[in-house]
């Protein structure tokens, strides 16, 4: 919980003058709003990943092969091409998105 008081907050709002504000409490506070910015930030990602997904249209997954541990295998485009449908590159429980396994981004 922030530790800088409401008077304080409304006071730095205003734009006037610091003279009797611990520097320490800007800075935690400063730490604390970054830490739930990036926080924010990572969900909103996720967020654009799941909307992409819907975007390109409903696979019904628990259709789609398993390995032998459980782990997703996704659907090909076609017979002939064993590259993943759209729906399944994005998809975080499909095993052949690395970047999604890694913790990374597209």
């Amino acid at each position: 919980m922030s530790k800088l008081s409401q008077e304080t907050r409304q006071h730095l709002l205003s734009g006037r003058p610091i003279r009797s504000i611990d520097v320490r409490d800007l800075i935690s506070e400063i730490e604390e709003l970054e830490s739930e910015l990036a926080a924010k930030d990572a969900e909103i990602e996720q967020l654009k990943r799941e909307l992409e997904v819907a975007r390109r249209g409903y696979v019904n997954c628990t259709a789609a092969q398993r390995e032998a541990d459980g782990a997703c295998l996704g659907f090909q485009i076609s017979e002939q091409d064993d590259e993943p449908c759209e729906q399944c590159k994005y998809c975080p429980m499909y095993t052949g998105n690395e970047s999604v396994l890694m913790g990374g981004t597209e």
